[in-house]
């Protein structure tokens, strides 16, 4: 949320060659309508496994995509272990007043209420460990721009 997660996967699919498929797009491509939409007419649940199916299916598809997954991914232990056997997991960390500095609130489902703030601190502090649990590198944007956070990860997974 707010991390720049499409940014920076844009940037390392040209590194990379690879395909970038962005996980709320394609759910919006397929149900026709944004992702708040798709929230307020079917529901967190419904959303939440509409993401964890498209996400199994590319993660064994063996098209070696960069797959830009939202923040609830990890909420299911399912994910968790699909991620760990089938992709390495790349956290982009960024302080989270920084990353609600850059989302609005009408945009993003989960925040659609009075109290967006607290709400995601309370949902990001909630996700953390899950994060690192899912995460094989983890790379903080603070202070970086784009194209060196794409090319970090680019030289960390090269690596290892």
């Amino acid at each position: 949320m707010g991390v720049g997660k499409t940014a920076v996967g844009t940037e390392l699919a040209k590194l990379t060659d690879r395909e970038l498929v962005d996980l709320d797009s394609i759910i919006e491509d397929r149900s026709g309508t944004d992702i708040p939409s798709v929230f307020r007419e079917h529901g967190e649940d419904y959303f939440r496994r509409l993401e964890s199916s498209l996400m199994e299916d590319y993660l064994t598809s063996g098209r070696g995509v960069i797959l830009s997954c939202g923040g609830g991914i990890v909420i299911s232990e399912r994910n968790r272990q699909l991620l760990a056997k089938h992709a390495e997991v790349v956290w982009l960390e960024q302080d989270i007043d920084v990353c609600l500095e850059r989302v609005q609130s009408g945009s993003r489902p989960l925040l659609d209420r009075e109290d967006s703030s607290d709400f995601a601190r309370e949902l990001y502090e909630k996700r953390k460990p899950l994060y690192k649990q899912a995460a094989d590198v983890v790379i903080n944007r603070s202070d970086k721009d784009i194209e060196t956070t794409a090319r970090e990860i680019y030289d960390m997974l090269k690596n290892s």
